[in-house]
C-alpha cells in the first residue's frame, strides 16, 4: 500500500504543480502590471519638466525692467567687519541690480536712516536692532553676524 500512497501524492503533486504552470502562461501577474504603470508614470513626470523656454535666449532682458537699487549699509565697528569682503570686491549679482555699500559713522545716524527707509539691508549690532524693535520699527532679521560678543570676565580664580 505504501507505494500506492506515494504514487498517487506524486500524481497529486504533478496536477497542482502543471496547473499553476497552465494558469500563468497566459496572464500577466499583477506586479508586472503595477510596476510598468509606476515606471511610465515616472518616465511622463521627469519628461515633463526637460520642457525649454523658446521666446528667451541667454543674457536677454526685456526693455522694460528698470535697475533694482538697493543700499547696503553698516556702523563702524564690529558690524561693518562682516561686510569688508563685499565693500573690497564688490560683486556683480547681475545686471538688473545696483547695489551700493557704505560705512556709517554713528549708530544714532544709521538707526535714523534705516526709521526713514534711505536703507534697504542694514548690518546692525544686536542692541541696535533690539532698540529699532522696541520703537516699533517694522524690519526682518535675517542673521546674526556675531553671537557671545557679550562675555562675563572677572580676576577670581575659579575652580571647575
Amino acid at each position: 500500500m505504501p507505494s500506492i500512497k506515494n504514487s498517487i501524492k506524486t500524481i497529486k503533486l504533478k496536477f497542482i504543480i502543471n496547473s499553476k504552470k497552465i494558469e500563468r502562461k497566459g496572464c500577466i501577474s499583477m506586479k508586472k502590471v503595477i510596476s510598468m504603470i509606476l515606471i511610465l508614470s515616472f518616465m511622463v513626470f521627469v519628461f515633463s519638466g526637460c520642457a525649454s523656454n523658446v521666446n528667451k535666449t541667454d543674457g536677454e532682458t526685456s526693455a522694460g525692467t528698470e535697475k533694482m537699487k538697493i543700499k547696503v549699509a553698516a556702523p563702524q565697528g564690529a558690524p561693518t567687519l562682516s561686510m569688508i569682503k563685499m565693500f573690497k570686491d564688490n560683486p556683480d549679482f547681475g545686471e538688473n541690480f545696483e547695489l551700493s555699500y557704505e560705512s556709517v559713522k554713528s549708530p544714532d545716524l544709521m538707526s535714523s536712516r534705516i526709521i526713514s527707509g534711505e536703507i534697504d539691508i542694514a548690518v546692525v549690532s544686536t542692541n541696535l536692532a533690539a532698540t529699532l524693535y522696541n520703537k516699533g520699527v517694522d524690519y526682518k532679521l535675517a542673521a546674526s553676524s556675531v553671537w557671545g560678543a557679550y562675555t562675563l570676565s572677572e580676576t577670581k580664580k575659579r575652580k571647575i
